[in-house]
């Protein structure tokens, strides 16, 4: 074989591999492209659209989102009490009466005030939801030393227990100070 030969086989050799490489990309993103649609259990829940899990109506969204609701005025109203009611059974282990406890004193030293910005839900099967909720919590006087004033967004998850939703769990996604 001659020189140009080689030159020659290794640009054929270099242009079945490319086809190749194309065929196996053009697989793993239709792989891909199959997955995600086969995956995506998002749930319209607005105004009474069926989802991936479940038909949530106008009236219904309203209950769940309502606990969320209770809690905020059990907070602005200083009422412990309401708020413990608020939580679902998962939440309240030891020290969490006391924990709330403090946390309303706090709030009655500071005239701290939350207010929901907005919320939604996310999700509702059975006897669980998430709802996305962004709240803001102020105080009348910025104190540097002790800034109680944020906005947030929370996550929280929702259980039916006794027949009213509590909440179970919550987490934090945003939290500006």
């Amino acid at each position: 074989m001659y020189r140009n030969d080689y030159i020659i086989l290794f640009i054929i050799l270099l242009e079945l591999e490319r086809k190749l490489l194309k065929r196996i990309l053009l697989v793993i993103f239709a792989v891909i492209f199959v997955l995600s649609a086969c995956g995506n259990k998002n749930v319209t829940v607005d105004s009474g659209k069926e989802g991936s899990e479940t038909v949530v109506n106008e009236a219904e969204e309203k209950i769940i989102l309502k606990a969320y609701e209770d809690l905020v005025a059990a907070y602005n109203n200083r009422d412990a009490n309401a708020a413990l009611e608020i939580y679902g059974s998962s939440m309240k282990k030891d020290g969490f009466a006391e924990e709330i406890e403090e946390i309303m004193q706090k709030y009655t030293e500071l005239d701290v005030t939350v207010t929901i910005d907005e919320q939604k839900l996310l999700y509702k099967k059975d006897n669980e939801a998430l709802i996305d909720v962004i709240s803001t919590t102020r105080t009348p006087e910025f104190d540097p030393y002790s800034n109680w004033q944020n906005d947030r967004r929370v996550i929280y998850l929702l259980t039916k227990e006794e027949d009213q939703w509590k909440i179970s769990s919550e987490r934090v996604v945003n939290l500006l100070i």
